[in-house]
């Protein structure tokens, strides 16, 4: 694989990182970056694994990306209120 490629799947792990953490897709939600919609949520979890993935698919032994894929998953969670907050504020 050519160091063009090894960029361009580093570049788009990064931008499928960059969607989740800026949260696109999540308007509409109350409080959207606190507290996103259940649904969106689960899409940007998935955004971001599948970003991990092909990101890394050709350049990466599976265990750096599991790494990579937990702590994007720890940075995320800690981000979002927990279900004990969403019930508190009446979202559940």
């Amino acid at each position: 694989m050519s160091k063009e490629e090894i960029h361009d799947i580093q570049m788009r792990n990064t931008r499928a990182w960059e969607d989740v953490r800026s949260r696109k897709g999540l308007e509409g939600a109350v409080n959207s970056e606190k507290y996103p919609d259940h649904d969106k949520l689960i899409e940007s979890i998935m955004d971001l694994v599948g970003g991990n993935i092909e990101g890394g698919r050709d350049s990466m032994h599976a265990r750096e990306m599991l790494d990579d894929i937990i702590s994007d998953l720890d940075q995320l969670r800690n981000e979002i209120a927990t279900p004990e907050e969403y019930l508190a504020e009446g979202l559940l």
